[in-house]
């Protein structure tokens, strides 16, 4: 997420989405009541047309200000929703739908910014570990580190792998595994990559992975391309393999944080605490460690301005402890609003 520009003197924020989960982030931000601008097109119809003909208006880019009734997140076409009524620009008093994609720019005023929505924006803008894409055949390897900026070459190994039928093939073709996973490491210390991607055409790719694997301990993600190229790792960008990965990699870490509160409950642990109260109970005495919320908990908190929730998050933070808030499109999510939505791994037991 790019933030473009910040006045909160003025109560607004204008960013820029780039990915699908920036999206995500903005709708556990824009609530009812905001304000939201955005370039967009409607129909706009021609006063000095002649009355006799009916004029049914041109589509033209316009500039709305729309206040928020309602938004949605759709993660299947990719765009979050936002529906209200305009406000500022043609037709006002009209509802309007703005639909939020990535590469869009719109600009939220509110009223007051809460600090965990602006703690949100500023981990949105962090820059992510950089993503290594790999796209190998047999005897090539292309290493390329998605950026900010774009894609960045950064190296490649050659090979002599023989035919099918050649007799050292599979000597060769290890050999040549190797130098490619020497390199890999290198640039993954180097970069301080976290999340690799591996792709080509073939069934080598997945050979490899498996390498990697068995022989190095890393495990990546595997795409399928047309090519061991930069035209391969151009291909696995376009087909979403950065997102997915990095997302995956968001996924995972909420899920081991609610594992471990489960599995503490399994076992009769006092170090965990689950439901409004009990967690409220344990941040008082400044026993969590890390708090965890169901993401739709802590909009509705936000929304209807539940003072418990807010007082919770607070005593939480003031006292050193990490406040996770968990995604319900997962299974781990839905997991966790079976205990409510709340829960804490807490730094020590409670007194009975």
């Amino acid at each position: 997420m790019k933030i473009l520009e910040k006045d909160l003197d003025k109560g607004y924020v204008e960013v820029l989405p780039e990915t699908l989960d920036d999206l995500w982030h903005l709708y556990h931000i824009v609530r009812k009541g905001d304000l939201v601008f955005a370039l967009e097109r409607r129909r706009v119809k021609d006063e000095r047309a002649e009355t006799i003909r009916r004029d049914k208006g041109e589509r033209r880019p316009v500039y709305l200000g729309v206040r928020v009734e309602d938004t949605e997140f759709d993660k299947y076409s990719n765009r979050l929703r936002i529906k209200g009524i305009i406000e500022h620009g043609p037709e006002s008093g009209s509802h309007h739908t703005i639909n939020v994609t990535t590469g869009k720019r719109i600009k939220v005023v509110k009223e007051e910014w809460d600090r965990k929505d602006l703690e949100r924006l500023e981990e949105a803008e962090m820059s992510r570990p950089p993503v290594l894409l790999v796209a190998v055949d047999a005897g090539e390897g292309t290493l390329g580190i998605v950026r900010d900026y774009g894609l960045d070459v950064v190296a490649r190994v050659r090979h002599n792998v023989p035919g099918k039928r050649g007799g050292d093939r599979r000597a060769e073709l290890r050999e040549f595994f190797h130098r490619l996973a020497d390199e890999i490491e290198r640039v993954m210390k180097e970069e301080g990559v976290e999340h690799l991607v591996v792709g080509g055409p073939g069934f080598v790719k997945e050979e490899f992975a498996e390498f990697l694997r068995e022989e190095r301990g890393i495990n990546p993600a595997v795409e399928d391309t047309g090519s061991a190229d930069e035209s391969g790792l151009v291909e696995m960008i376009r087909r979403g393999a950065v997102e997915r990965v990095v997302e995956e990699s968001r996924v995972a870490e909420e899920a081991r944080h609610v594992e471990e509160v489960f599995k503490r409950i399994g076992r009769g642990d006092d170090t965990v605490a689950y439901g409004l109260e009990d967690c409220k109970r344990a941040a008082e005495f400044g026993a969590v460690e890390t708090l965890l919320i169901a993401d739709e908990v802590f909009r509705r908190a936000m929304v209807e301005g539940d003072e418990d929730v807010r007082e919770l998050v607070e005593y939480v933070e003031r006292t050193g402890g990490d406040v996770l808030i968990v995604s319900t499109e997962h299974e781990w999510g839905e997991r966790l609003l079976e205990l409510g939505g709340v829960a804490a791994l807490l730094r020590f037991g409670l007194p009975g």
